[in-house]
């Protein structure tokens, strides 16, 4: 320590006020730990709840409703107009991220958590500098640090956003803001209706990526109207999900009139839209505007001071940690995106959590049976635990059902038919090892099995428990019974495996 600094003393300083961070000082202060959380950005959450998460799922669920409405003819509803206020669309998803936002920050007030906003620097094992508006502070943490910094999507296919024709998928999301150079789109019973300031939505569309982030925002301009390509640049289709619900997930983008290009590895843009290579073929794909996704993350480290300490990292420059969330560096912890592992909200705040109970002398772990994944496509998908293929791989000796929700009454009634509810268990013990679902609402329905196989339930278990009728959740229950040969509402039994 330079004699002189002045360092104000706590219990925990936590760098990054993303999810796993702010939910780690939160836990940290609910354990009597005094607590510091450091933030750059003027309030908490992160790129989830401001540019990320919370911005897409309500662009997802208005454009849902305007799709729906636009199809309920064939329940006897007419709707012969679906009119969009782009300026509307945008209030009010800033409303729900600046609600959400400033509860964020409630929280952290009530439990006592100190919220500095600067950038936050590891001088050693112990110690963080915070370079502030207001000039640099000094802080010293008994019982440790946490890094919290995120992540950055690397763009697929190498194309670099240019924040004109081509944007990140985080600067896409608010429909008025997207640039003004692009067209209105043409859509069949959709308006658009806009003052003259404001910019609008892109006739054609092409969006580069392959994983949940590209399909979600591919499903939603798709819904407004807009004319999308996904160009998918040989990356693996839906990486967070079960394989075989890819082909719902395909049929569901062609139903859309989406077109599908795997192979379209991006070369760069032109006047008529973006070149792509396929194979030894050239061509352009029309495009007013580029949407580009991610194809895996880089660790927001740069300015975090690691390269002058003993911290060990991954190939893609992630902090290693053990189940407990320490690093290499003893005393440091780090929790989320910065962390090898899917970039899921849910899997950061569990980390959160365990960091901060560690740091409180608490006996924790992050060992989960079960990290639920959720797509919302057309149909919606959503995954957890293992895969067939998996639980082979892994000695089982697997048994895959599935239970088709053409045959759920309410599945019917909500006109959602396309889907199905799949279980994977272990042939010899009934063990339950994963669930697949497409359809409506599967990421409400996807907790259940996750429960289940958390707990260690059985495919008697899962089939004994009363659902309520009519509902979607009782399609894993029918799947249940499909496994141990006791079907009854479906007419044969798909045991996929041998």
């Amino acid at each position: 320590m330079v004699v002189g600094e002045v360092h104000h003393e706590t219990d925990v300083v936590v760098i990054g006020g993303g999810p796993g961070g702010y939910v780690a000082a939160i836990r940290a202060a609910e354990l009597g730990l005094a607590t510091v959380l450091v933030e750059r950005d003027e309030r908490p959450g992160g790129l989830c709840l401001h540019r990320g998460c919370m911005p897409s799922k309500a662009l997802l669920s208005m454009a849902d409703l305007a799709y729906r409405a636009r199809n309920a003819a064939v329940m006897g509803l007419h709707i012969p107009e679906v009119r969009v206020d782009l300026a509307a669309v945008g209030a009010w998803q800033r409303e729900i991220v600046d609600r959400l936002s400033r509860g964020v920050s409630a929280l952290l007030e009530r439990h006592g958590v100190t919220v500095v906003r600067g950038e936050g620097v590891l001088a050693d094992r112990n110690r963080v500098a915070v370079a502030a508006s207001h000039g640099a502070e000094r802080y010293l943490a008994r019982h440790g640090i946490v890094i919290a910094t995120g992540a950055t999507p690397r763009p697929a296919g190498g194309l670099q956003p240019d924040g004109k024709r081509v944007l990140a998928v985080s600067d896409a999301l608010f429909l008025d803001r997207l640039p003004s150079s692009v067209t209105v789109a043409a859509a069949d019973a959709i308006t658009i209706d806009h003052a003259a300031y404001l910019d609008q939505l892109p006739a054609r569309l092409v969006v580069v990526g392959a994983d949940y982030v590209a399909i979600e925002v591919a499903t939603a301009l798709a819904k407004l109207g807009c004319s999308v390509t996904v160009a998918g640049a040989g990356l693996p289709f839906l990486p967070e999900v079960d394989t075989r619900l890819g082909t719902n997930a395909q049929r569901g983008l062609r139903k859309l009139g989406v077109t599908w290009r795997a192979t379209a590895v991006p070369l760069g843009m032109e006047s008529a839209g973006l070149r792509v290579r396929e194979g030894d073929q050239e061509s352009i794909l029309p495009a007013d505007l580029v949407i580009v996704s991610g194809h895996g993350r880089v660790a927001n480290l740069t300015e975090l001071g690691l390269d002058l300490l003993p911290i060990k990292q991954d190939a893609d420059g992630a902090l290693l940690v053990d189940d407990r969330q320490r690093t290499s560096l003893d005393g440091v912890f780090a929790v989320g995106d910065c962390t090898p592992g899917m970039p899921f909200a849910h899997r950061a705040y569990a980390q959160g959590k365990v960091a901060a109970e560690v740091l409180a002398g608490r006996p924790a772990a992050y060992d989960p049976r079960a990290v639920p994944a959720v797509v919302l496509s057309e149909p919606e998908l959503a995954s957890v635990g293992l895969g067939e293929d998996q639980a082979r791989a892994l000695g089982y000796d697997p048994i895959s059902t599935s239970f088709p929700w053409q045959a759920s009454g309410r599945a019917l009634t909500l006109g959602a038919r396309d889907g199905q509810s799949t279980v994977v268990a272990d042939r010899a013990t009934g063990l339950v090892l994963g669930a697949h679902l497409a359809g409506a609402q599967a990421g409400e329905l996807i907790a259940e099995a996750a429960l289940a196989i958390e707990m260690g339930a059985t495919l008697e278990d899962l089939a004994g428990i009363m659902h309520p009728h009519p509902r979607l959740s009782e399609g894993l229950l029918e799947a249940a019974e499909l496994a141990l040969g006791l079907p009854t509402h479906a007419l044969s039994v798909d045991k996929k495996s041998t």
